[in-house]
């Protein structure tokens, strides 16, 4: 289903469900990264990976679900753009990188 990341990310929702509403957005639909997360009634969007239709869709469902903390979960070009969605809706981010940020083309110093 994929590597740690996912893992982790499942963990995460698994013990964050019961206090928090939570969903999970990903940039194609994963129909086992879905699977597993109705095992815990969390919902999955899964947004078109075409920049412009990602990041609006990004912002509607964050306005729209009314969210309030944006979660992103590895050092790639969806979570600069989770990033960027957060700060133009004004909401509270997290950035779990899991990679080595050394050579990494999303973060600048």
């Amino acid at each position: 289903m994929g590597g740690g990341t996912t893992s982790y990310l499942l963990t995460l929702v698994e013990h964050a469900r019961d206090e928090f509403d939570c969903a999970v957005v990903s940039n194609r639909h994963h129909t086992q990264l879905a699977d597993a997360l109705k095992t815990y009634s969390i919902p999955c969007y899964g947004l078109r990976d075409q920049f412009s239709l990602f990041y609006s869709a990004l912002i509607a469902l964050i306005a729209f679900r009314g969210y309030d903390l944006i979660y992103a979960n590895g050092a790639n070009e969806h979570s600069l753009w989770a990033y960027r969605a957060a700060k133009l809706t004004r909401k509270p981010f997290i950035w779990h990188i899991h990679e080595s940020v050394k050579h990494s083309q999303f973060i600048h110093g």
